[in-house]
């Protein structure tokens, strides 16, 4: 897959720096209720975030997936299968 480890840490750039870099689609999934991170982090982040890319913010969802995030996780890999390939 071409991807290496660094054998030292090496002190990445914030996300906020590094999306705008990514160049496959992205789906963002937040949780409404995460008391750790919060929902507009996601927000700011996608609004970086190059095309294509969606945003979810998932109600009743915490910092981790519960049941009730299941079909914000099936919706939003529907959504990348169904872009087109690029070579």
């Amino acid at each position: 897959m071409g991807v290496q480890v660094a054998p030292r840490w090496t002190n990445p750039e914030p996300p906020i720096e590094l999306a705008p870099k990514v160049r496959v689609p992205v789906a963002f999934l937040h949780g409404a209720a995460d008391r750790f991170v919060p929902a507009s982090d996601a927000a700011e982040l996608y609004e970086v975030a190059a095309e294509p890319r969606r945003l979810r913010i998932v109600p009743g969802m915490g910092h981790a997936f519960v049941p009730e995030s299941v079909p914000a996780i099936r919706e939003s890999v529907d959504w990348a299968l169904a872009l087109p390939v690029r070579s």
